[in-house]
């Protein structure tokens, strides 16, 4: 899926959260159906965010990158789920690719 049509929907896993919804993560094409999904958490990006879908492959790249680090980082969700989860976005494929490569030319 390209990011551009994509919905990355979260609520924080902090306890400022109630428990409920602390920690829920969907990530879903962008539809009517999943816009009224998105209402139940605190969070959204993806297809909202213009970086979303910039022209340059480079600019939603990294974007999708340093979602992926907020939610793991800033927000406390998983790091399995979102790295799952994010895999099924092509621009953040690309970017892990291209991470592996660089590792891969460095050994």
């Amino acid at each position: 899926m390209n990011l551009a049509d994509v919905l990355i929907c979260w609520s924080p896993n902090v306890p400022a959260i109630p428990v409920e919804q602390r920690g829920a993560f969907a990530l879903c094409p962008d539809t009517v159906h999943a816009r009224e999904i998105a209402r139940r958490f605190r969070c959204v990006s993806g297809a909202p965010d213009p970086r979303a879908s910039d022209a340059r492959l480079e600019v939603r790249s990294q974007f999708v990158v340093e979602l992926a680090a907020t939610l793991v980082l800033r927000d406390k969700l998983s790091p399995a789920v979102v790295h799952g989860a994010f895999l099924a976005v092509d621009e953040y494929q690309t970017a892990f690719r291209g991470l592996l490569d660089a590792r891969s030319r460095r050994q």
